[in-house]
């Protein structure tokens, strides 16, 4: 796998990958060292899984930090630079009209078999994005999904 690995595709041409902690001191291969030192959490695990990495250590070591960050973000953010954390993060489900929460869903789906037609790498993740990126360009789409419907999706893809 190390020698597939040094593809251009998979953004490791130097030795920086492999002198990371996880290949050196927890012993895992090049993909898995790789997308498990890349911040993204659902996104790095389904691009470490096409490229062969160790799926069940993505896994935890992706929970884990994502866990952490969620446990402790809001309490540094409060006492270290005194944010105000009681506004909601976006507009609830509730507001954002039919249409747009239909050209949500197609942009899911349409973009996810598009994509894997095509042949693209992480096609369920990039295939989505770029066709909600161009329903966002033209303004058909609001600048951030709610966060109900958000969650819903890490909740369905796993």
């Amino acid at each position: 796998m190390a020698d597939a690995f040094d593809d251009p595709a998979y953004g490791c041409r130097h030795q920086s990958c492999r002198r990371s902690l996880f290949p050196a001191a927890l012993g895992f291969d090049v993909a898995t060292s790789y997308y498990a030192s890349m911040p993204g959490g659902q996104s790095m695990v389904l691009f470490g899984n096409e490229a062969g990495a160790d799926l069940r250590a993505l896994s935890l070591i992706h929970a884990t930090r994502v866990m952490v960050i969620a446990v402790t973000l809001p309490f540094l953010l409060h006492w270290i630079w005194d944010a105000d954390l009681s506004n909601p993060p976006a507009a609830p489900v509730f507001s954002t009209s039919l249409t747009q929460l239909a050209l949500m869903v197609f942009s899911g789906i349409a973009g996810s078999q598009i994509a894997r037609r095509v042949g693209m790498f992480g096609a369920s993740i990039l295939g989505p994005l770029i066709i909600a990126a161009a329903f966002a360009l033209t303004g058909s789409l609001p600048n951030s999904s709610p966060p109900r419907l958000f969650g819903l999706r890490n909740s369905l893809s796993g």
